[in-house]
């Protein structure tokens, strides 16, 4: 467990201070803290949001903010000097007791110009995508790319980290390289203390459903309205939360207004753990490609059973008959299936309410998540 001596100084490399990524770099940070300096390197674009300085100031000991041009691109032709941006924090690039955590996958070579040896000090790279960001992209060059990434990597000995098994098989499989390659650490939410916000107090009149993600296709969220009609329409009390903003946002709030009775499209909702998941009764993420998402151990540590599809690291989280369900079919005819199944069920909701809690606890609090990471720091 983590003390207050400290053992060195961790900075954490992004891309970008925003999404998902962003909020599991946060909580490592903040659990770190107190037994590591932990500073940040991260790129913009644009103007700064205005609550970005309250988030630095809580979760990090110093930051190095660089803006990058609206270029498509950029980071291929113009990486960042990792020794630029280690300068501008004061740290000493000879100390052996710095840790260079890479949160940026495959890009990081191409976003990021590393030392000719990175010898001096400890030098990881995580991963967080999934196949769909690399299988969906049309650039042969693109793809290519990312797999040259991933040969220096290995070529400067850099460890590599997935955020799951089948990830980790995936990358293998995507960049050419062994799942040997990878190490596994799981993502990590909830409060420091491990308690959680589960209520326990069984299946409620109506029955809210929710989905948390980025408004796309290849998210599903449309099968989790088209789910929920048909409950209705079959005379089932079930309402709809589609939660989250993106391209098919428009579409989403136009459902809203026709189906204003049932289902609700309220955007971006912050902190969910206290906003959110304590009023649904179930969460569906019917996406076609995932890491290990964020949103899933949120909604299983305040108790919500998960429909989800079986992609990235969800069957490693949830077990099916246990915290929730995977879909095989991912249709909405399924996910209606499932659904009904938690409403008809005979104290089965209760079950997979509690399950769900037990687990979160067990294996994917931060507190997990940091300890993890520490150990990966310190070998």
């Amino acid at each position: 467990m983590i003390t207050n001596r400290k053992r060195g100084t961790v900075i954490h490399f992004l891309a970008n201070p925003g999404g998902g990524v962003w909020s599991g770099t946060k909580t490592l940070a903040k659990l770190h803290r107190p037994r590591w300096r932990v500073l940040l390197v991260a790129m913009y674009k644009g103007q700064v949001r205005p609550s970005l300085a309250g988030e630095l100031a809580e979760h990090f000991d110093d930051a190095h903010l660089v803006r990058r041009p609206a270029v498509t691109g950029i980071h291929y032709l113009a990486p960042v000097s990792v020794a630029a941006a280690v300068r501008a924090l004061g740290v000493d690039p000879d100390a052996d007791n710095v840790v260079y955590h890479f949160r940026t996958g495959p890009f990081t070579p191409w976003m990021y110009r590393l030392p000719r040896k990175c010898t001096r000090g400890r030098w990881l790279a995580s991963f967080h995508g999934s196949r769909g960001s690399f299988f969906d992209t049309h650039s042969r060059l693109k793809r290519m790319l990312h797999s040259a990434g991933v040969r220096r990597l290995l070529k400067k000995r850099l460890k590599l980290v997935a955020v799951s098994d089948r990830s980790a098989r995936d990358c293998a499989e995507m960049y050419g390289c062994r799942r040997e390659d990878f190490r596994v650490v799981y993502n990590g939410t909830g409060p420091r203390d491990g308690t959680t916000c589960a209520t326990g107090s069984g299946v409620r009149r109506p029955f809210r459903v929710g989905y948390v993600g980025t408004i796309l296709p290849t998210k599903g969220w449309h099968k989790v309205v088209a789910a929920v009609r048909r409950l209705r329409q079959d005379g089932l009390n079930v309402t709809c939360s589609i939660v989250g903003s993106g391209p098919e946002s428009d579409k989403l709030r136009q459902l809203a207004t026709q189906h204003a009775d049932w289902l609700n499209a309220p955007g971006h909702v912050p902190n969910p753990l206290v906003h959110l998941f304590p009023s649904l009764d179930a969460l569906v993420l019917p996406s076609d490609a995932e890491g290990h998402p964020q949103v899933l151990l949120e909604a299983m540590s305040c108790g919500v059973p998960c429909i989800c599809s079986d992609v990235g690291g969800i069957a490693e989280t949830i077990r099916p008959d246990q915290e929730g369900y995977l879909l095989s079919e991912n249709t909405d005819e399924e996910i209606a299936r499932y659904i009904r199944r938690m409403v008809d069920g005979n104290g089965l909701w209760k079950k997979l309410s509690e399950n769900c809690v037990t687990r979160h606890r067990e294996m994917f609090t931060a507190q997990h998540m940091a300890d993890a990471w520490e150990a990966l720091y310190l070998e």
